[in-house]
């Protein structure tokens, strides 16, 4: 017996922005969202005793920061 899952698309984005950028320091915001259509997706799970057939996965995922250095 194979086991598969139904076939899916993610969308994600990642965004960027240097305030500053000198010489001696630089300073940056970002964001980065996952599964920005918040689509509901499914992986094998062909390791597991448990018996699920499908495992679900991460749904909308935002990270944002600053980065700084110097």
């Amino acid at each position: 017996d194979r086991v598969s899952s139904p076939y899916f698309v993610l969308l994600d984005l990642v965004a960027r922005y240097n305030i500053l950028n000198k010489d001696d320091m630089a300073l940056g915001v970002f964001v980065k969202v996952d599964n920005i259509t918040n689509l509901k997706y499914y992986h094998v799970n062909a390791g597991s005793v448990e018996g699920f057939a499908l495992t679900p996965q991460d749904p909308l995922r935002v990270l944002s920061g600053i980065n700084f250095s110097f």
